[in-house]
């Protein structure tokens, strides 16, 4: 079984305080969160899910970094319902390209998950789901334990996939 090192990065957080991977992993695993725009009515839900389970990662010592595209107002709003979570918008997609996070490929993959509501199909157009951009990442999630090993990863197959904190929670537990 082939062993995989997380890239180690830098980068400034939504209120210009400096993360870097390295001096995060020390204290514990790092768990990094890649989702689409903050705008994103997904991106909240994913973000609801995380909150049911950060008081138990951080009582294992986890730090929880989101990373995502798109404007810092709406990320900055966003953060308050994320409380203790370090929120990163990488430049130009780099941190999504170096952890070879995906697009969801086909526009008829988002769509066949909203068409049933007319809303939700509007939206799908006119936000321009299928053109690649932040608006079709696939949401994914890499549990970096202490030694900088991926510990545990799982990327969705289509921009709405979920991913499920509670394996998440178990990856981290993991790591000890």
């Amino acid at each position: 079984m082939s062993t995989f090192y997380a890239p180690l990065f830098r980068a400034e957080d939504i209120h210009g305080d400096p993360f870097e991977l390295e001096t995060a992993r020390r204290k514990g695993p790092v768990v990094l969160v890649f989702c689409r725009y903050p705008g994103s009515a997904h991106t909240r839900r994913i973000g609801a899910d995380l909150v049911k389970k950060l008081d138990r990662l951080r009582s294992m010592g986890a730090t929880v970094a989101l990373i995502t595209e798109g404007s810092a107002e709406k990320a900055r709003r966003w953060s308050a319902s994320l409380p203790g979570t370090v929120i990163l918008l990488p430049d130009d997609g780099d941190l999504y390209r170096v952890y070879n996070v995906g697009q969801d490929p086909l526009l008829g993959r988002t769509l066949i998950k909203s068409w049933r509501r007319l809303p939700g199909y509007v939206a799908t157009l006119s936000y321009g789901h299928g053109r690649p951009g932040p608006l079709t990442r696939v949401p994914a999630v890499f549990v970096v334990a202490p030694d900088r090993r991926i510990s545990w990863s799982w990327q969705g197959k289509t921009a709405l996939d979920r991913p499920d904190f509670d394996a998440v929670c178990s990856a981290v537990s993991a790591t000890k």
